[in-house]
């Protein structure tokens, strides 16, 4: 027998040596082959493996060791992809009855408890030879898809897309969200979905093509790669109102409608401020939109109308500002604005604008959106804050709102509603000073706003990190007069050498005046010493008190404590600025309000809280100004200012 270098396995079996020794053969008419037995053998009876029997073996091993391999690797991808279905890369069945989604189910929230199955009325999960991903050559293949049921918009509502909301897992993954149709000739474009806070977001698909017809059926598909299981996931599809135009704020000469405005992005430590100045014929300062559609009016961008001068820096320049006015007096007049968009990045975000409203019954209405839904998520649960005008609305108003951004979704937009009544009164209503009709009854309501600022707001300033250094009560402990760290304005054309205390703009006083206006000895009465601004004579001047440069230690909040006394109808305005740089000499420099009254406010003294969002690493000033100063003989006063755990110091 030829040795091929294969090694021999023996198979010992006990014999009848007897059999041996007689000489007697085996029997191998039954096609056997007979194995030769030496003289060893004889001695320990036994017998080899012949090589066909050891082939055999071999092969039934080798097919054992496939099976167990190709069964462990069932049991993993089953794992891994957290199928349900006993059916792995089946497409779904297009069977089933579509779900009709109506117009009116437009409310966004993950309350629905969607597990992942084969049932038809539930989500399914599906693996990745589903024929979808071969019609998305944008989207990298090899990964896992949930399935919805058909879908179907009503026929001939008012619908116009869809909004998917998912309560997504915690591990920063890339959700692809399409809509095709059943038949798959037809498609959306890819939307992206980002988890990793586990929160509810929202992606609204509403491609105007893919949804013209209303009446189509279609599947939602979620494509993701990461392989982990989802046990069950929270979503909610609603419908969307058909496609709203936005455009750009200017004049229509220069601004078209869009389906798809290029929103932008409010996120940490950055300012979105809205001047509305025309910084040439196609460029306005301003990242707000106005809505087409969906109400009865639209905002007009302007520079002054018969009632009203201009907009806040009129007492410069003149500057533009937008204005609502109806068409006529028989029908109420809305329009919308909406904001770039908020990430939910800190816990709340400050709106800041000035308005003014003329006329009886006018309104102003802030909404609060998730991301994408638009002015199909508006109804009265979505309203955060409102202005109704109050009587004789001479001058510019400013308002602030710190609006929370809850953390069910990741992002938020806001929408301004302004809303003018059918027959709205102007019968106690005043143009303002400087304008065409001042002093006389407008000839139409009007409603207009001016610079909008949107920031989002840290959270508070551990109070134990507070700082008192820029606390001041404007007098010592023995009772003299002092600006603690604050700093005073002159007049103009008081030269540096002779700008001594007693001739500054802001002025100590302990006595009262007695008369009709300004601080008595009855407002005076236990309060020691405050400053006071005379502003007669000095109309167009601008005085304030600043402290000096100062930084804040981390990017925080906190409120500062300012007590006024503001009595008289002539008031000037009473504002606090921000001023950012770190040269105090640059008038020029960003400035941004934080607060501000204009006219009598009480006969009383009172306390604004006013708050305050510091950026770390960021030179700061803080200032309070008075504005809009007329030959008058109302003072303004001001008292103790006081801060609460603002995290700051003296550069």
């Amino acid at each position: 027998m030829t040795d091929l270098g294969a090694r021999e396995t023996s198979f010992s079996m006990e014999g009848n040596p007897e059999c041996f020794r007689s000489g007697m053969q085996p029997d191998t008419t039954s096609g056997g082959r007979l194995l030769s037995a030496s003289e060893d053998s004889r001695a320990n009876p036994g017998f080899k493996m012949t090589r066909p029997a050891k082939r055999r073996v071999r092969i039934v091993l080798i097919v054992m060791l496939f099976i167990i391999l190709a069964a462990f690797i069932t049991v993993v991808a089953i794992l891994a992809s957290g199928r349900t279905d006993s059916t792995p890369g089946s497409t779904p069945k297009e069977s089933e009855e579509p779900m009709i989604l109506s117009a009116s189910h437009h409310h966004i929230r993950c309350k629905d408890n969607v597990t992942v199955s084969n049932t038809a009325s539930q989500w399914r999960h599906w693996n990745d030879r589903m024929p979808e991903w071969r019609q998305l050559p944008d989207i990298k293949h090899g990964g896992f898809v949930i399935v919805s049921p058909v879908l179907k918009l009503e026929q001939g509502g008012a619908s116009g897309g869809v909004l998917l909301s998912m309560r997504l897992p915690g591990n920063n993954t890339r959700f692809h969200v399409v809509a095709l149709t059943i038949d798959r000739k037809n498609k959306t474009k890819p939307r992206v979905l980002n988890s990793g806070n586990r929160r509810c977001d929202s992606v609204a698909i509403n491609d105007e093509d893919f949804f013209k017809d209303g009446g189509k059926a279609f599947r939602i598909y979620v494509f993701y790669k990461r392989h982990f299981r989802l046990h069950g996931i929270k979503a909610t599809v609603t419908s969307l109102p058909r496609l709203h135009s936005y455009r750009a704020l200017g004049t229509d000469e220069v601004t078209t409608a869009t389906t798809s405005p290029d929103f932008a992005v409010v996120g940490p430590g950055t300012r979105d401020h809205c001047s509305l100045e025309i910084m040439n014929r196609e460029n306005i300062d301003c990242d707000w939109w106005n809505i087409e559609g969906g109400d009865a009016g639209d905002f007009v961008l302007t520079e002054g109308s018969n009632c009203i001068k201009g907009g806040t820096k009129s007492d410069e320049s003149a500057s533009s500002f937008l204005k609502l006015q109806p068409s006529d007096d028989l029908h109420e007049t809305r329009a919308l604005l909406i904001s770039p968009r908020l990430r939910q990045d800190a816990p709340s975000v400050t709106l800041t604008f000035w308005l003014m409203l003329k006329c009886q019954g006018l309104e102003i209405r802030v909404h609060r959106v998730p991301w994408g839904s638009g002015v199909g998520a508006m109804d009265a649960s979505s309203v955060v804050a409102s202005i109704s005008s109050r009587p004789i609305h001479l001058q510019w108003e400013f308002r602030t709102f710190e609006i929370p951004l809850p953390g069910s979704h990741s992002s938020y937009q806001l929408v301004l509603e302004g809303v003018i009544p059918a027959n709205a009164s102007c019968e106690d209503e005043k143009c303002g000073p400087g304008s065409v009709n001042a002093g006389k009854k407008p000839k139409l309501p009007t409603l207009a706003i001016d610079s909008l600022t949107l920031e989002l707001f840290y959270e508070r300033c551990p109070m134990e990190e507070g700082s008192d250094v820029m606390d001041c009560s404007f007098q010592t402990n023995s009772s003299d007069a002092t600006l603690c760290e604050w700093k005073s304005s002159f007049p103009a054309g008081i030269p540096p050498e002779v700008q001594f205390p007693s001739f500054s703009d802001w002025k100590s006083e302990s006595s009262g005046t007695g008369t009709r206006h300004g601080a008595t000895q009855q407002h005076l009465e236990g309060r020691g010493r405050i400053l006071t601004f005379d502003p007669s004579g000095k109309a167009g001047h601008e005085p304030y008190l600043r402290t000096p440069l100062v930084v804040a230690s981390k990017n925080c909040s906190c409120l500062m404590n300012l007590t006024y006394l503001m009595r008289g109808l002539l008031t000037p305005r009473l504002q606090v600025n921000l001023l950012y740089g770190s040269d105090t000499s640059d008038e020029n420099r960003e400035k941004e309000a934080q607060w501000s009254l204009f006219g009598h406010q009480s006969e009383d003294w009172q306390t604004a809280l006013i708050p305050l969002n510091m950026r770390r690493n960021s030179p700061f000033q803080i200032e309070v100004r008075a504005r809009n100063v007329a030959h008058a003989v109302a003072d303004l006063h001001i008292d103790d200012i006081v801060f609460e755990g603002c995290a700051m110091k003296k550069t």
